[in-house]
């Protein structure tokens, strides 16, 4: 298990390499091997049969830290690439990250902790762009893409022919999400216009907009509809409405519970 890939950059460690490599006295402080200390808790989750192996070098009173700093560098390099190793081979056991949060990353290359890897991206950042359904959101796939089907501001995740909308789906907890809706079959409604968002034969709110109840819309006239359609809009943007109008939780405005993903996403409605 102490074998050497061929690659052995594991983003977040250089800081730790620079701390861990002096293994004995002759700095005067403890050492510590922060990199193969991950390495092991890594091997404990993924494979732990081989763990007894694998702590006679690298544990806290391994070979490893017994002799000169060069070997001792040797061993935090093989940590680094060990852990690298396991994380592709397991990319979905936490403890074999190669990093565990953004302060890991370098930030000045735009690199975000993302999939357990220090990595180039905006998904994680927590801002929801366009070509994403959420972004860190409590339930937000690692991916950013889902589990909703679409992005209801950007049209995202939807075919040119489908328009993405925020639809309840009737089940035992009533959790709304957003899905695409063929232009063929649904009736899609304009700002202001009335808005029935739930059946079979639905007036639905075009893109950007969401079904608000007429107590928030002075001016909706919604007749055996539920509400008029108002502007969709994220929560914690400093600027999300215009004119005279405050964004408002969609739960508030709609009485629909959103999926936790979709849970930046409001309505503007008059203040």
């Amino acid at each position: 298990m102490t074998g050497s890939p061929s690659t052995t950059n594991s983003s977040g460690t250089e800081g730790q390499t620079t701390s861990t490599g002096s293994s004995t006295g002759e700095t005067g402080g403890p050492s510590t091997h922060a990199i193969c200390d991950r390495y092991l808790a890594c091997i404990s989750a993924a494979a732990p049969g081989e763990l007894p192996a694998a702590q006679m070098g690298f544990g806290q009173n391994g070979t490893c830290w017994q002799g000169s700093e060069n070997d001792a560098q040797l061993c935090l390099d093989a940590c680094e690439a060990g852990l690298e190793t396991f994380h592709e081979a397991f990319p979905d056991e936490p403890k074999c990250a190669l990093c565990q949060d953004h302060t890991e990353c370098d930030a000045d290359a735009g690199e975000l902790c993302y999939q357990g890897k220090c990595t180039v991206t905006t998904c994680s950042d927590g801002i929801v762009d366009a070509e994403e359904v959420c972004d860190s959101q409590p339930g937000c796939d690692a991916d950013c893409l889902g589990p909703s089907e679409c992005n209801p501001l950007s049209n995202f995740g939807c075919t040119e022919s489908d328009t993405c909308v925020i639809q309840p789906l009737y089940t035992f907890d009533e959790i709304t999400l957003t899905r695409c809706l063929s232009h063929s079959g649904w009736f899609f409604a304009s700002e202001g216009d009335p808005c029935q968002d739930f059946g079979t034969d639905s007036t639905v709110c075009d893109l950007g907009l969401g079904c608000a109840g007429p107590s928030l819309l002075p001016e909706c006239e919604p007749g055996e509809g539920k509400g008029c359609c108002t502007p969709l809009c994220i929560l914690d943007d400093p600027q999300p409405c215009s004119g005279n109008k405050k964004c408002v939780p969609y739960q508030d405005a709609s009485g629909y519970i959103l999926a936790p993903e979709l849970g930046y996403l409001g309505m503007c409605v008059p203040n």
